[in-house]
């Protein structure tokens, strides 16, 4: 965590005497914590872990460099992520890789919901971020701001496959488990960005590299 800020403040300071157009600060969702969803930009920081209150650190660093010296600084938010390429334990790699192996997966009821976006279109959130000057000195949340149930998005995913296995739904909530995880993103979209990917195309091609990975060894 301490080498979170570390590291920013070290790019930071490797940039001051360079003139830059912008300087994106990647942080967390885990910034928001425990709060109501959609979670909003403008929500009072919560952090829940040494992690997330490293990101909240950064993130109001940056801020007062912005507000106070004009550097020009963005902090973003990325939503869950998923696509070719992302590892287990994350959920979506985890199912796939379990499906396409016929091997136990153990969850949640799933009854969480969670907001997921596909790997290009976070990609050209940054992308829009970068190119904008009304991006400058904000706080934005990158995702498309759609909520799924867990169980739906197993019960997609096993369906894309041929349903090889089936599901043991025996494991706890974690402690604190947050029940819903969505961005309001009127922001990023004011910039011009919007998502591109449906959920069910982008697992589609997620699967499809799985796919390949697991035949190549």
């Amino acid at each position: 965590s301490l080498e979170n800020i570390a590291m920013t403040l070290n790019l930071l300071k490797s940039l001051e005497n360079i003139k830059y157009e912008l300087f994106i600060n990647t942080g967390t969702i885990e910034e928001y914590g425990r709060i109501k969803a959609p979670f909003k930009e403008s929500d009072l920081p919560n952090p829940v872990s040494p992690y997330s209150a490293s990101k909240v650190a950064i993130t109001n660093y940056c801020r007062m460099l912005y507000e106070t010296h004009g550097l020009p600084i963005t902090t973003v938010r990325v939503f869950l992520t998923y696509g070719p390429r992302q590892k287990p334990p994350m959920l979506i790699p985890s199912i796939i890789v379990s499906a396409l192996q016929k091997k136990e997966f153990k969850m949640t009821k799933g009854d969480q919901t969670r907001e997921l976006n596909y790997i290009d279109d976070i990609v050209n959130g940054y992308i829009t971020i970068a190119s904008s000057k009304k991006s400058v000195g904000q706080i934005i949340n990158i995702g498309n701001g759609k909520e799924y149930k867990i169980n739906y998005v197993i019960d997609l995913i096993l369906k894309l496959i041929g349903n090889p296995i089936k599901i043991d739904k025996s494991l706890p909530y974690r402690k604190g488990e947050i029940m819903q995880v969505y961005c309001d993103n009127k922001k990023i979209k004011n910039l011009g960005w919007s998502h591109k990917t449906s959920l069910e195309e982008g697992l589609k091609k997620t699967i499809e590299w799985y796919k390949k990975e697991i035949k190549n060894g």
